[in-house]
């Protein structure tokens, strides 16, 4: 390895970067994770007043204390009689009779209701939703009822504590200066932030496409703890297959979800801090750190990253002896320099992985979390989608990455074929990943070469030092938009087998039972397998079956995403589970074509299917004995209703 000296104002600007390698650090004092915290933006102003299809009730309140404001209106009273409510600057919050009303809580007294008034300023079908639910386990029940033009056209019940609450939609038509009244009456507190929407707003997908319009390709997350800020830098393709037709974008998000473009004409100073803190490959000639005596091509895909603890940069790549239409051969290699300039870089490569050949090493990352090393990769030309998923080994605990003998080590998975190209990222002291879903899920998704973020996937240490996925327990509640079945409650109907329900558990014998048909939907449950060798839950949606399922094979039980009825992709996505625990805590994201599914807060699963953005029948499934408990099917948040 040759020594290299780099100029001056290259040395500059890595001594100035500090990029930290490690996560889960002990701290001093432990403080819980804020995990709401990362999802939540705290607006300053008022929304602008604009002409708009859907309107919600947040647009009259927030940082405005006028009736009227945004079409939305304060009252109070009972027995349909309402009187309009005063401000009281010194409380911040709109009373009258007793009850009030502060952002989205409403607060009755008694027999005085709490009313929110929505007068309409256009004509048409329109679609009333919502989440209603208490705002503590302290509080008493409540009743909900929606007017319009003083007719009843919806009527709930808040159980007392319920902080879950009711997802609420129906269908009416409004005249140009109808008058919806959303009344809460009842001994409690409740939360609810109504919408009346003239565009189908309530079914917004997550999966969105680009603030520019264009899908996702490979993706470099980083997330800047004081700015409380994710950098999501990304590239997308009109069409692979055309030469140069590969593009870098950035966008920039405050909760993780909804995301700002940022242009890089105009924007130098963003580009540029968000390169040196984290893409530092695009500032050097990188093929200059390995060892071109051996990999005589250089470098392709790779990593470069400050380790602070150490003092030094490290790099994670794919060396590449040749890359040719003839040949593409390659070794994944972590390359340290011997200084805190990166101006040397004498020691050898410490492999990874050696011979690749034409199965690409894309997308490496390298991070130590906790005492371990870990080494990400995705590789190509495994899958129908050629993009590869993302695969890790683990190091040993307490030794060096350079000192890891990687070569005696398994890789395993963390995430099946659905989730490409993903990358880990420190997020305070937990790991995030994001990868993109491809927009095709059958097929190689040449034009566009892209797809879709997943949902933030906090990354889990499980007790081997092996690594999981969960859904966090903050964006858990946030996806969660209110309850529309439980089978307590709403029933359920054994197509296949039989049913018992005793308490909140569902005894299932060898069959199906149907809960109801639903649209984007969050369902949670409990699911004891007992002897089953299959269980977990059916979607038919235009006479085909999709089944999101734990199933026993060859000793194992693995997640799987299948389609039963498909004749081109039968199993849209696997992973195995770390054992067979026989009872699993089962999470399930569904939002038109698009699923991720999450067991025990350990093990996650990405999925593309054909399904589509309509509603479908949903059943419970196994192939024996099975027992389902606290079984609850909730609306998924719609993307709009993030903020």
């Amino acid at each position: 390895m040759k020594r290299f000296f780099a100029a001056a104002a290259a040395g500059c600007i890595l001594l100035s970067v500090v990029l930290p390698m490690c996560a889960c650090k002990q701290k001093e004092t432990e403080e819980p994770f804020d995990y709401t915290a990362l999802y939540t933006n705290e607006r300053t102003q008022p929304y602008e007043e604009t002409d708009r299809l859907t309107s919600r009730s947040r647009y009259g309140y927030t940082c405005a204390h006028e009736q009227g404001f945004q079409g939305w209106s304060y009252l109070y009273g009972k027995g349909g009689s309402f009187a309009e409510m005063t401000w009281n600057a010194a409380s911040e919050r709109w009373e009258g009779g007793g009850a009030s009303m502060q952002g989205e809580r409403l607060s009755p007294a008694g027999e005085t209701a709490a009313v929110r008034m929505y007068n309409s300023s256009r004509a048409g079908e329109a679609v009333l939703y919502g989440n209603y639910k208490c705002a503590d386990v302290s509080d008493g029940g409540a009743h909900i009822a929606i007017f319009v033009d003083g007719e009843p056209v919806y009527e709930g019940e808040l159980p007392a504590g319920d902080t879950i609450g009711r997802y609420c939609e129906v269908s009416v038509v409004l005249r140009e200066g109808s008058e919806v009244a959303f009344v809460v009456s009842g001994d409690a507190c409740v939360l609810f932030d109504p919408v009346v929407t003239f565009e189908n707003a309530q079914n917004g997908s997550l999966y969105h496409l680009t603030a520019s319009g264009k899908q996702y390709g490979d993706v470099f997350p980083y997330y800047d703890e004081e700015q409380h800020r994710l950098y999501m830098g990304f590239l997308w393709s009109d069409n692979a297959a055309l030469a140069d037709n590969y593009h870098d974008a950035l966008e920039i998000s405050s909760n993780l979800l909804t995301f700002t473009d940022v242009p890089e004409a105009n924007n130098y100073d963003t580009w540029q801090y968000y390169r040196e803190n984290y893409r530092l490959h695009q500032l050097f000639d990188v093929s200059r750190f390995c060892d071109r005596n051996i990999y005589s091509y250089g470098v392709r895909d790779n990593m470069l990253y400050f380790d602070e603890e150490n003092e030094r940069y490290l790099m994670v790549a794919g060396c590449y002896y040749a890359f040719d239409a003839s040949a593409q051969t390659s070794d994944l290699v972590i390359y340290c320099s011997d200084d805190k300039m990166g101006l040397s870089w004498t020691r050898p490569g410490n492999v990874v992985e050696a011979g690749y050949s034409r199965n690409l090493p894309e997308c490496p990352s390298l991070m130590k979390i906790g005492d371990r090393w870990y080494v990400f990769v995705s590789v190509a030309y495994n899958t129908v989608h050629q993009v590869g998923p993302l695969q890790y080994w683990t190091g040993d605990a307490g030794i060096d990455c350079m000192d890891v003998d990687w070569s005696e080590k398994e890789f395993a998975f963390l995430d099946g074929e659905d989730l490409c190209a993903a990358r880990p990222t420190q997020v305070g002291d937990k790991v995030y990943l994001w990868g993109w879903i491809p927009s095709t899920y059958d097929t190689m998704p040449w034009a566009p070469w892209a797809g879709y973020l997943n949902l933030p996937r906090e990354v889990v240490v499980r007790e081997d030092g092996s690594l999981g996925g969960r859904l966090d327990p903050g964006l858990s509640a946030l996806l969660n938009y209110g309850r529309m079945y439980s089978p307590k409650e709403d029933g359920f109907t054994a197509e296949e087998g039989s049913a018992v329900l005793g308490g909140e558990a569902l005894s299932v014998s060898g069959g199906r039972v149907r809960l109801g048909e639903f649209h984007r939907t969050y369902t949670t449950f409990r699911m004891d397998m007992k002897q089953c060798g299959r269980a977990g839950i059916q979607m038919e949606q235009d006479g085909k079956r999709y089944q999101v399922v734990i199933e026993r094979e060859g000793g194992k039980a693995c997640m799987k995403v299948l389609s039963p009825d498909d004749p081109s992709h039968k199993v849209n996505s696997t992973i195995c589970l770390p054992s067979d625990t026989g009872v699993f805590d089962v999470k399930i994201v569904c939002d038109g074509e698009f699923i991720e599914f999450f067991v025990n807060d350990t093990c996650a699963l990405t999925a593309h299917t054909a399904m589509t953005g309509q509603s479908h029948t949903l059943s419970l499934l196994c192939d024996g004995e099975a027992g389902f408990s606290d079984v609850s099917v909730s609306k998924l948040r719609p993307y709009g209703e993030i903020e």
